[in-house]
């Protein structure tokens, strides 16, 4: 078993505890975002587009929950649309704040144009990419 499929299993036996939120621009919704937390993992899905005001509002949201001991992160990517460098950006600081706390960053789900950009850029090889959930 896999340290990924372990991470689930360990969440859906588990307490979970769930944050959740959207994030507008003149009444419109971008992104929604849903951080689900168990033991010393959390589980972050995000759907939408992101840009650089979203990007920096969930950046903090999941650094504070590396900080208060949720150092094994799962990124699920699957309903993103669109993101930008700020989104990108986002990423690789979660990655070095994951490993800094001697955690983990995995992200799941990414494809089309966020899958491009993130090849065009190489931030797919500093990140660990998983397929689909």
């Amino acid at each position: 078993m896999d340290e990924l499929t372990r991470l689930f299993l360990v969440v859906e036996n588990s307490l979970v505890n769930i944050d959740s939120g959207c994030l507008k621009q003149g009444g419109e919704v971008f992104m929604e975002y849903a951080i689900a937390t168990s033991g010393n993992q959390a589980i972050v899905t995000l759907k939408g587009k992101i840009y650089i005001q979203d990007a920096c509002v969930i950046r903090e949201e999941i650094i504070n929950k590396i900080e208060a001991g949720y150092h094994r992160v799962l990124i699920k990517l699957a309903e993103v649309t669109y993101m930008d460098s700020a989104g990108l950006s986002m990423m690789v600081t979660l990655h070095k704040v994951s490993r800094k706390r001697h955690g983990s960053l995995v992200v799941t789900g990414v494809q089309g144009m966020v899958k491009e950009l993130m090849q065009y850029t190489h931030v797919d090889q500093a990140l660990r990419l998983e397929g689909t959930l």
